[in-house]
């Protein structure tokens, strides 16, 4: 469905999950059509899509992917092969598709009235991309901001120094809209970003304020800073405790002690 003027959100056949939703896909229409993303490699989910450019009578040009998941560029092959799309990723991402080919900070495509341009946004993974289109002040941010709620930034794949650094990147734009990799545009999208940041930052002083105590195990911090989650979400929950730990020893505010699973705790270093 057209979103805005030239724009497009593909719908997903995906069902929406308690707090998740399912990934964005968009179209730009220009004389070189683009997609951003290309969702999951499920054919009830590809097929689709497929069949909504075919409606269009539009063949992209380029997929641009804003980040390594697979719910955002597991269907790119099927959808390249079909349409003859050149995916774009950032080469730091890991096991990219089959033919992509790299796209860097600063890479431009224009797109009739419009120029497309990557800002290379690492944190939830190391080759993050947003991808903003100053004429519209439109900012397409993949999972580096959400429609609702935080990203996940997991200690394999993430850091949380990159990511906070690359919001405050993002604030200085002209943005009047955000278009994100999951869940409702934002028109608000500064006081968003803005959120974002004074979000991190107060988790962070949480823990910091839970060493002080004394809390000093993974899980008992879990405990202490989320206490009401459990299941799924309190896997997530850990997963922020440990990234956020990872960032303070890299700080050099933060030592690790111990090796076994059981015995690790966190100590302030004064």
């Amino acid at each position: 469905m057209e979103i805005a003027p030239g724009i497009h959100s593909i719908p997903s056949v995906e069902k929406r999950r308690p707090g998740l939703y399912p990934s964005n896909v968009y179209l730009l229409l220009g004389p070189e059509p683009v997609l951003i993303d290309s969702g999951l490699s499920k054919e009830k989910i590809v097929a689709p899509r497929l069949r909504y450019l075919e409606e269009m009578k539009v063949r992209p040009r380029y997929i641009l992917i804003t980040h390594g998941h697979p719910d955002h560029w597991g269907g790119a092959v099927e959808i390249s092969k079909a349409t003859g799309a050149k995916i774009l990723a950032h080469p730091a991402e890991k096991k990219p598709p089959e033919g992509t080919q790299p796209v860097k900070d600063g890479f431009k495509i224009e797109l009739g009235n419009w120029t497309v341009q990557a800002i290379h946004t690492p944190g939830h993974t190391p080759g993050s991309i947003c991808y903003w289109i100053p004429q519209l002040g439109a900012l397409f941010t993949g999972d580096s901001v959400l429609g609702i709620g935080t990203t996940v930034i997991r200690p394999k794949e993430g850091d949380m120094g990159q990511y906070v650094s690359s919001l405050q990147k993002l604030l200085p734009l002209p943005l009047k809209v955000i278009y994100p990799g999951h869940g409702p545009v934002v028109n608000s999208p500064l006081p968003k970003i803005e959120e974002l940041i004074r979000h991190r930052q107060e988790r962070e002083l949480q823990v910091i304020e839970c060493l002080k105590r004394g809390i000093s195990g993974p899980d008992e911090l879990v405990a202490d800073i989320y206490p009401e989650v459990s299941g799924r979400i309190k896997k997530m929950a850990r997963e922020q405790v440990m990234t956020q730990l990872a960032k303070l020893q890299r700080d050099g505010k933060v030592e690790k002690k111990g090796r076994k699973k059981e015995e690790i705790r966190y100590l302030l270093i004064k």
